[in-house]
């Protein structure tokens, strides 16, 4: 049997970029878990190729070189986050 937690979050704020390439804008969220509050600063909206655009937790530079997520979160809760995020940003007025 599986425990399960009510998951809450929040978008705090988020900040438009400009000349930053694909990097559009980037949000401050707010995650609740059984009580637990954890802050993620720097969840970056992405201009896709395909001219959409997505939502990824912040990233860090690993020792190889490579950008890493410096998050895991579960599928459910990114694609929630997500589209919380991508709504206020684009239904948000340009400043």
């Amino acid at each position: 049997m599986t425990d399960t937690q009510t998951v809450r979050f929040e978008l705090l704020g988020f900040q438009r970029m400009r000349d930053a390439g694909r990097l559009k804008a980037l949000a401050v969220v707010e995650i609740e878990i059984a009580g637990v509050v954890v802050v993620l600063q720097g969840v970056q909206v992405m201009a896709e190729p395909s001219g959409g655009m997505a939502v990824r937790p912040p990233h860090h530079r690993a020792a190889d070189g490579q950008l890493r997520p410096s998050v895991g979160l579960p599928k459910a809760l990114r694609d929630a986050l997500a589209a919380e995020v991508l709504a206020a940003v684009t239904g948000a007025t340009a400043d």
